[in-house]
């Protein structure tokens, strides 16, 4: 893994991998991530021969209305992961897991010696507009994590919480890199 802690996040071997935290570190070139595949129809089958839901549809054509670069999708996982770097979105996965949208972020491995960091954590989740950082289940990375429902989903509650992990880099990118170092 990259020591820079919100520079090149790693890519895994599957993107839903990360969603279940078990992601092996290792980095993808840019030149060597999947193309974006094309449109598929709901209820048609993707490429690997599973139907395609219409809210994976529904998030796709958000994720397009906002300009977000989407970097890979993968129609049979029915996930995304965009990026749009001048906001801090770095490898930003949306996962359709039907009833829910899960949204999560790779912000950094968590230090050695972590200090005060999860009592800090705790005070800047109580502040976020949505979502909330959120340790893996073996405590050694942090993510921004937001879920939201599918069915009643439209392009405004998206919208606002991938900009709601914008502004929470904003506000606290400073003070995660001085964690970072400890």
């Amino acid at each position: 893994m990259t020591n820079d802690p919100l520079g090149t996040l790693p890519v895994m071997d599957s993107p839903r991998e990360v969603v279940a935290g078990t992601h092996h570190d290792h980095v993808l070139p840019a030149s060597d991530r999947p193309a974006i595949t094309g449109v598929v129809e709901p209820g048609h089958s993707s490429k690997e021969g599973v139907p395609v839901s219409e809210f994976y549809e529904k998030v796709k054509s958000y994720l397009l209305e906002l300009e977000f670069d989407v970097l890979h999708e993968n129609p049979a996982d029915q996930l995304f992961i965009i990026d749009d770097e001048e906001s801090g979105i770095k490898n930003l996965i949306i996962d359709c897991e039907d009833p829910i949208l899960i949204l999560e972020q790779l912000i950094m491995p968590i230090p050695v010696h972590p200090g005060e960091l999860f009592k800090r954590l705790l005070q800047i989740n109580r502040t976020l507009v949505h979502g909330a950082f959120v340790l893996d289940e073996s405590g050694t990375r942090l993510f921004f994590r937001d879920t939201l429902q599918l069915a009643n989903l439209d392009r405004n509650e998206l919208e606002g919480s991938i900009y709601a992990l914008e502004l929470a880099l904003a506000e606290n990118s400073a003070e995660l890199l001085e964690f970072a170092k400890q």
